[in-house]
Formats: structure tokens, sequence, C-alpha cells
């Protein structure tokens, strides 16, 4: 469905509906299906994709750290060019920008905030990966 361009928001709807289902069918809450273990986790803040700046995300941190959050997950920029401010088709990758992102929010918020960050496969190579989360290494993600 991905290939034939379904808008995500309606895959997302209809992947949640399909495990809904299934888990009901086996009598199973979703979480134990998937091989869940826990009956609690610890909650996040997280970004959405193509928030803006890097002084945005480092604020948003900053807000979700005053609201209680203890961990952040930064998006990068998914089909939007962070430079131009134009829709990117495809999965381009911006790894400088992104980079600025990871930087501005650890300097933000510091070593107190667990950062993590998921790139949702967004790196046509694996060099570009690989010096993404060299960086991301560095920065205690």
């Amino acid at each position: 469905m991905w290939v034939a361009n379904v808008q995500e928001n309606l895959l997302s709807v209809l992947d949640m509906a399909l495990w809904d289902l299934q888990a009901r069918a086996f009598g199973v809450p979703i979480h134990k299906l998937l091989g869940g273990c826990r009956e609690r986790v610890k909650a996040y803040g997280s970004t959405y994709p193509n928030m803006g700046t890097p002084e945005d995300y480092a604020e948003h941190a900053a807000a979700c750290w005053a609201q209680g959050y203890k961990h952040y997950k930064i998006h990068p920029h998914y089909f939007w060019d962070p430079v131009t401010k134009q829709p990117d088709p495809g999965r381009p990758s911006h790894i400088e920008q992104d980079i600025k992102v990871c930087r501005a929010v650890r300097v933000r918020v510091g070593e107190r905030m667990v950062l993590s960050f998921d790139p949702w496969g967004t790196y046509r190579t694996y060099e570009e990966a690989v010096k993404v989360g060299r960086e991301l290494e560095r920065l205690n993600f």
C-alpha cells in the first residue's frame, strides 16, 4: 500500500484496525500479541516530522522537559527540504540538517534528558546512516 501512494494517516488507521481485529480474534491485548511483557511503560515526548528549525526542535524538547518528560524522540525531515522549505518527494536524505537538529536539542536540554532519534528509513545509503549514527553516539543519544 505504501508504493500505491496511500496516505500515511490512512495506512496508520488501517494498520491499527487490523492489529485490533487480530488481537480480539485471539482474545489477547495487542501488546501481548506483539510480544510485549510489560503492563506499563514510561512515556516520552516526541516530535512530528518537519517541525521547523533546529531551534524549534530545541524549544519543543525544553517544553517537553518542563511538562515532566524525561525522554525525547526526534523525527527528522521526511519528504521535505528544510533548506528550501519545499516538499521533497521520495525519501531524500538531509543528514546535515538532521544533525543540526540533534545538536541543538542536546545543547538545549543537556544530559538531563534521554534523547533518541527515529530516522524512519530516510537515509539513502549505509554511509549516510553511519555518519548520522556516529554523531548521535557523540551526542549520547
